[in-house]
Formats: structure tokens, C-alpha cells, sequence
């Protein structure tokens, strides 16, 4: 899974590494590295995502990919 959050300031990130990976952890849930935050300014309704977000979006998502095509693989 990928670990997404938005937020009201970017201190607020740290409840994706501190708080809810654990959680995650914790129930078997296989994460990628990457998380995804956005501070609320940051999404703006009309607006194309931010570089440096849209740049980890893609990185999470060609993460979990990766890791989807190694477990098809291994069970095939």
C-alpha cells in the first residue's frame, strides 16, 4: 500500500512515518517506502499537483508496481 495524507502544515508528515506506518505494520500491511503528504495549502481545487509532489507520486507508484509484479512472479 501507499501511505497518503493531507494536512494542515507540513509538520503534520510525520504522522505517516511516526504513527500511521507502524499501524500499518503492525497489521501485515506491506507499505512502500515512499509516502505521499500534501499540506492543505498545497492543494488548490483546479490546480495540477505541485512538482515535488506529483515526482513522489509517480516514485510511490512505480514502487508498488514493482513490488506487485514480484509477488505475481513468485506465486506463478
Amino acid at each position: 500500500m501507499v501511505l497518503t495524507a493531507v494536512g494542515g502544515g507540513l509538520r503534520h508528515s510525520l504522522v505517516l512515518e511516526h504513527q500511521l506506518r507502524p499501524l500499518f505494520g503492525f497489521f501485515e500491511a506491506c507499505t512502500v517506502s515512499t509516502a505521499i503528504y500534501a499540506s492543505a495549502a498545497e492543494m488548490v481545487d483546479g490546480e495540477p499537483l505541485p512538482p515535488l509532489i506529483a515526482a513522489r507520486v509517480v516514485n510511490a507508484v512505480e514502487q508498488l508496481a514493482a513490488l506487485l509484479e514480484r509477488r505475481q512472479a513468485a506465486t506463478a
